[in-house]
């Protein structure tokens, strides 16, 4: 087995268990079927179906995956939003450390 069909199986098992997937790849299906009597005795047409379909399934994935990073970042932003004010509201002391401005003086070091 080659690498380029290792990674497509690792991907095609991820895919797989996505719903969103499985209702694209049954609608495709049924598309298809519909589709058969054109696609029958032409294999640059069968091939470019597939082409096509493996492009949908793959646009549908990338989507699924962007949705959960956008969500990922919208939480990360929302407890930014909410903790970053409110750490800054307390006013604590400077620290004492002069590498940090603290208000020890120069000459100790």
């Amino acid at each position: 087995m080659g690498i380029a069909s290792a990674i497509h199986e690792r991907f095609s098992n991820r895919m797989d268990g996505n719903p969103a997937i499985k209702d694209i790849k049954k609608r495709i299906g049924t598309m298809r079927k519909a589709a058969e009597p054109f696609l029958t005795g032409h294999e640059a047409r069968i091939a470019y179906w597939s082409e096509w379909e493996y492009t949908v399934v793959h646009a549908e994935w990338r989507v699924h995956g962007c949705q959960r990073q956008f969500y990922a970042l919208r939480l990360i932003a929302l407890v930014s939003a909410i903790t970053v004010p409110s750490l800054v509201g307390l006013n604590l002391p400077a620290p004492a450390a002069p590498w940090c401005g603290g208000s020890r003086s120069r000459s100790a070091w």
